[in-house]
């Protein structure tokens, strides 16, 4: 059910670099690991040291993830400088400046990042009530948490439990910790029915360096185009940008506060089908010049997918077909797409669905469409937008 980022932007980089290259795609050797460090052939990145003790010492693989990257300088959210390593699960950071050794490995706040604290409850009987965040952890989570580090792994809690649907586009029971998200799988044997979200792929994505824009719509005034038009329209609701159709059309929505001229550029970004399943469809547009010339690289409901040129006001199919790879019906699914020289390549929930090669627009703005094919209301949702320069 794992969103597979790093394994979709790495294919996709091979997918460009090879057309680009005329098929010469190069891939550097694999790397040794020294006598205090572990090399992961999964990601290609190493832990050492104290990183590596850390790792070991919490969890490992299971609470932790496997590296994303090796060690790094990195500004974070105090304004500082810290070596930092980005692993599936967790951020770990070395923090020289506290002299209890125990205290200078310490884990990013993640949860807080995506996820804002919510409103405070009320205590419940029988259930761990912790004030500071006003917020109780009862059943499985508590003794997943007690079991695996408790606050210093996970933080404090930051909601109540309550029902989300994930990247596999089925509803789960989760609750949001300041380091962590727990879910329960109930279709997993204990202990393997509670698992975390991978934080470290999503907050690596938004700080990895070339992002140009970024966006997970929770605040109304980040600048998406809303109110109704013919046939449909936009809102910042159900935590994400929605596009609503009442009719077989098109919407389309252009971020306003992008660089201009945008050419060569990467999109990531969660679509949701909440209502109108195999009618619906939800896509990504790219170096558009006006309403009527642009890319758009999109899937539909029923598990199809199609690269298209909209020029003039004329729509020319340069790709299509259908890919097991798309979650179909009401689902979410993971979308990365490339307009990078004339290469345009669409990956879905990690899995390469489609690339071409058409030069017609080399540069223009990114943005995001919903598209009915019934005359009854669909309803697509997006969430968790990157743009970046590759």
């Amino acid at each position: 059910m794992r969103r597979s980022w790093s394994r979709g932007r790495v294919l996709l980089s091979a997918i460009v670099l090879l057309a680009l290259c005329g098929g010469a795609a190069f891939a550097p050797a694999p790397r040794a690991a020294a006598a205090d460090s572990q090399c992961f052939p999964e990601t290609g990145h190493c832990v050492q040291g104290r990183f590596l003790d850390y790792w070991v010492a919490h969890g490992g693989l299971a609470i932790n993830g496997y590296p994303l990257t090796d060690e790094i300088q990195q500004q974070l959210e105090d304004g500082k400088t810290y070596t930092v390593q980005y692993f599936e699960r967790v951020r770990m950071e070395y923090h020289p400046e506290n002299a209890d050794p125990q205290y200078q490995v310490l884990l990013g706040q993640f949860g807080r990042a995506l996820h804002p604290a919510d409103p405070a409850a009320a205590a419940r009987p029988g259930e761990a009530y912790f004030a500071a965040t006003g917020h109780n952890l009862g059943g499985g989570f508590l003794a997943y948490w007690q079991a695996n580090g408790g606050l210093a792994q996970f933080g404090y809690p930051l909601t109540e439990e309550f029902t989300q649907y994930l990247e596999d586009g089925k509803p789960y029971t989760v609750q949001y910790f300041e380091r962590a998200r727990f879910e329960y799988h109930p279709e997993n044997q204990p202990p393997y029915d509670v698992e975390l979200g991978q934080f470290g792929r999503r907050i690596l994505a938004l700080r990895t360096p070339g992002v140009v824009l970024r966006d997970d719509f929770s605040n109304p005034a980040s600048g998406w185009p809303t109110g109704a038009t013919t046939g449909g329209g936009a809102a910042y609701a159900g935590g994400g940008y929605q596009i609503t159709l009442t009719r077989t059309d098109w919407v389309i929505r252009a971020y306003p506060n992008q660089p201009p001229g945008l050419a060569d550029v990467t999109v990531d970004v969660d679509a949701t089908v909440a209502a109108g399943g195999a009618q619906a469809g939800a896509g990504i547009v790219c170096r558009r010049v006006d309403a009527n010339n642009h890319y758009l690289l999109r899937i539909t409901g029923a598990g199809g997918y199609a690269i298209r040129k909209y020029q003039g006001g004329v729509w020319t199919t340069l790709a299509s077909g259908t890919s097991p790879a798309i979650h179909t019906g009401n689902a979410t699914n993971h979308l990365l797409a490339a307009c990078v020289g004339s290469v345009l390549a669409l990956v879905v929930n990690g899995q390469r669905v489609a690339t071409v090669q058409d030069s017609t627009f080399v540069a223009g703005e990114v943005g995001l469409a919903g598209e009915s094919f019934a005359t009854s209301q669909v309803v697509v949702r997006f969430n968790a937008f990157v743009a970046a320069r590759p």
